[in-house]
């Protein structure tokens, strides 16, 4: 759910009446679970977001810098530089699967916690450099990343 809001006049929204000062909770979770524009919208399906060639879709959910008039004013700065850290990211580290005692792949279960604030749960995986000669110091200048920072 988003932030509340209270109505500043009386206002008629597609046939209802909603009147001066009543509190107004936007309904954010069903904004992002639209099932005729995602198919099975509860899956993590990144892929919808790409055209068959690979390129990224215009599709965007800006619904985290809220909408109107009090709009995050840093949202560009804020995604760009999210951009950047990402793609930094994946460009320098592969994101792996843990390995079990044979070698053996251990599957992720996708588990996410519960409440106002839905996020995913913590789990298993290898962070493993891309280039195989890379020095932790090499790795670090090129991510700005302290190795000995504790990540969560």
């Amino acid at each position: 759910m988003g932030i509340p809001h209270a109505t500043t006049t009386s206002d008629i929204y597609n046939g209802y009446f909603i009147p001066k000062g009543v509190v107004v909770i936007a309904n954010t979770w069903a904004m992002t679970h639209d099932a005729q524009k995602y198919p099975n919208p509860d899956e993590f399906k990144p892929e919808r977001f790409l055209h068959e060639d690979g390129s990224l879709t215009s599709d965007t959910m800006p619904l985290g810098f809220g909408w109107g008039r009090r709009i995050c004013v840093g949202q560009h700065l804020a995604e760009a530089a999210l951009w950047i850290a990402i793609t930094s990211f994946l460009a320098t580290f592969s994101i792996q699967k843990i390995l079990d005692e044979h070698g053996e792949e251990i599957p992720v279960v996708p588990k996410f916690s519960t409440g106002l604030i839905i996020h995913p749960e913590t789990f298993p995986c290898r962070i493993v450099p891309r280039f195989k000669d890379a020095s932790v110091e090499r790795l670090t200048q090129l991510t700005g990343l302290d190795p000995f920072e504790s990540v969560t």
